[in-house]
């Protein structure tokens, strides 16, 4: 019997290698499509690391740190990010209708209000929580 390989494998196998290659595979091909929607992610330090573009919608994402990250761009929508650190996070333009960051402050995240905006004047009925 053949165990089928997930479609997130490539790119759970780069974070394995760390933020240094993820962000050395991202800058070698920036046209690529991360197509990350329903990843489950848990306890991983990925300070620094650059998630422009990227889409995870509907990604279950607990305590990870994402300080300094780069968000711009990517896509949240109806994504759970619990438990994280995102302090200093860029979130330029990030669609996410339906996003709930919980025990994740905002406090110092970089334009966070883009952040909420998006969310809040999206044309579907959408919302941002965050507490």
């Amino acid at each position: 019997m053949v165990t089928p390989v997930s479609r997130y494998a490539f790119y759970f196998d780069l974070l394995d290698q760390g933020v240094k290659a993820w962000n050395a595979w991202r800058a070698e091909n920036p046209n690529e499509t991360i197509n990350l929607d329903g990843m489950k992610l848990s306890y991983r330090g990925l300070k620094e690391i650059n998630l422009s573009g990227v889409i995870l919608d509907n990604a279950i994402v607990t305590h990870v740190d994402f300080r300094y990250a780069d968000f711009t761009d990517s896509s949240l929508r109806f994504a759970n990010i619990l438990h994280c650190k995102v302090d200093y996070a860029t979130f330029t333009r990030v669609k996410s209708s339906c996003t709930i960051i919980k025990d994740s402050p905002l406090d110092f995240a970089v334009d966070a209000e883009d952040l909420q905006r998006e969310a809040l004047s999206h044309r579907q009925r959408s919302s941002l929580t965050y507490a």
